[in-house]
């Protein structure tokens, strides 16, 4: 069968966030599975199907396979199955790849999509998704909380929030989950709930679905009330933010500290300046921005971030005020329908 290497790599580039990347217990987590009705990936925390017929029935592993296509030269090759085999013929190209053992079917037979109820996503779900979505943190109940038209983010420090254009099912996805979606954000159109799983369909009826945690465990209540009393509290903005603030952060971030892959940096806030600052075993660097106009606080109040999450953020707003709850200062950023909520630590 003459297939179209372009679009073949494209649909396997959808499916290629269910292939589990590291050791996994589940037999075929890193592979494809090919079937008349689609291309399937599993690995126990994303499972992404993609409506394609490629003519052949059967796994592959997902990392040779994907490399070797990319590798190819000629806008379309020949597909060849041939007992325990895939026959690849393109230009001067004769590979053999072998079918391996995998039981994703299975396991995607009992998310049982074909009879899912669909609704349409509203504008704003995926848009606060990756706003509030947050970096480098180990925390327990790091992700994303999704409940009627609020939508929550938290690492115990930083606090996110986000209200919603349209209501949903409640649904708790972990924040790695959430990079893979925002990743595919563009083809996503509809969205479907059910116990364990949230499921989102693209406009090609590809399905992208991510395994939820325990809802019943997500502290929302506690959240909503902090949340409240801060917003009871709120005063007129009491700083903002200098114009070179993400220019700064975006310097001092070289030498910050790594965590999980992502860029850690201080802010502190003093009467007169805003001290950003990063440090590694390699070293340390600092900058002072004064503020246009002082601060009236009575103390230094530090707080820290992933580097790309606060420039992400602050686009919403410059402005700040800091308020107290339950003896901690917050820096609270808030417009529109969003708030970002900076506990400070020390």
């Amino acid at each position: 069968m003459k297939i179209n290497r372009k679009e073949m790599i494209e649909n396997l580039s959808k499916v290629m966030p269910g292939v589990e990347s590291g050791a996994s217990i589940l037999e075929g987590a890193d592979t494809f599975e090919f079937t008349e009705d689609g291309i399937f990936s599993y690995n126990d925390s994303i499972a992404v199907s993609v409506p394609v017929n490629t003519g052949i029935v059967g796994a592959v592993k997902s990392k040779e396979f994907f490399n070797l296509l990319t590798k190819l030269k000629e806008d379309e090759f020949t597909l060849i199955q041939k007992k325990e085999n895939l026959i690849i013929k393109c230009g001067t190209v004769r590979a053999t790849i072998k079918l391996v053992e995998s039981q994703i079917l299975d396991y995607m037979n009992n998310l049982d999509v074909g009879n899912l109820k669909w609704r349409k996503i509203g504008d704003s779900l995926i848009p606060a998704i990756r706003l509030c979505k947050l970096n480098s943190s180990n925390s327990p109940i790091r992700g994303i909380y999704v409940n009627g038209d609020s939508l929550y983010s938290t690492d115990e420090i930083r606090i996110a929030t986000y209200t919603l254009d349209s209501k949903y099912d409640t649904f708790w996805i972990d924040d790695s989950t959430a990079a893979e979606l925002v990743k595919v954000s563009s083809e996503l159109k509809k969205i479907s709930v059910n116990e364990g799983w949230v499921h989102f369909k693209g406009k090609d009826n590809s399905v992208f679905s991510c395994k939820t945690n325990d809802a019943s465990l997500y502290p929302y209540a506690g959240l909503v009330e902090k949340k409240m009393d801060l917003e009871k509290k709120k005063k007129d903005p009491v700083g903002k933010l200098p114009a070179e603030f993400k220019e700064v952060i975006d310097r001092v971030s070289v030498l910050s500290e790594d965590l999980n892959g992502f860029s850690v940096v201080n802010m502190t806030f003093t009467e007169d300046d805003l001290v950003i600052s990063s440090h590694k075993d390699s070293g340390s660097v600092e900058e002072i921005i004064p503020w246009a106009k002082k601060l009236n606080i009575k103390k230094e109040l530090t707080t820290s971030g992933d580097a790309g999450f606060l420039i992400e953020a602050v686009n919403k707003s410059f402005d700040f005020y800091i308020t107290e709850n339950g003896g901690n200062y917050f820096i609270v950023f808030t417009k529109d329908k969003f708030t970002l909520m900076l506990a400070t630590i020390k």
